[in-house]
């Protein structure tokens, strides 16, 4: 497992958003996932990085989320604001898996963050930039 220490708009562990994905791929042999396009598996891990013209833009962990100290994931979405220092722009509507889980997208839009909830408990974090309008 990855400890990920999340720097807001930035990086989530040692995974710098903008950065050009050749870089993890020559030194930490992140995989093309095969079934889907500009999208990679970090071994031994439930990190997953998403990709556009070479360039990571999004990073999603399913294991770690640490932001002052604090495993995001895990957390019950009401600790999350006080953490956060900020309640969520948005929160979408539910998305059903095939396995009947279902889980709610919360969007921190100024910190580049969407927290995937269920149960009232954040199961992953996805990290990305959003640009400026």
């Amino acid at each position: 497992m990855i400890d990920c220490i999340w720097i807001p708009n930035i990086s989530l562990g040692p995974f710098k958003l903008g950065e050009k994905i050749s870089y993890y791929e020559s030194t930490m042999g992140i995989l093309l996932d095969p079934d889907l396009e500009e999208e990679y598996n970090v071994p031994n891990s439930e990190i997953f990085l998403s990709s556009e013209n070479g360039l990571i833009d999004m990073i999603y962990s399913y294991e770690t989320c640490f932001y002052k100290g604090t495993n995001i994931i895990g957390l019950s979405i009401q600790s999350v604001p006080r953490l956060l220092g900020c309640n969520a722009d948005e929160v979408g509507s539910g998305v059903e898996y095939d396995d009947g889980d279902i889980q709610y997208p919360y969007e921190f839009e100024d910190l580049g963050l969407r927290l995937w909830v269920r149960d009232n408990r954040v199961v992953s974090a996805a990290v990305t930039c959003y640009p400026d309008d």
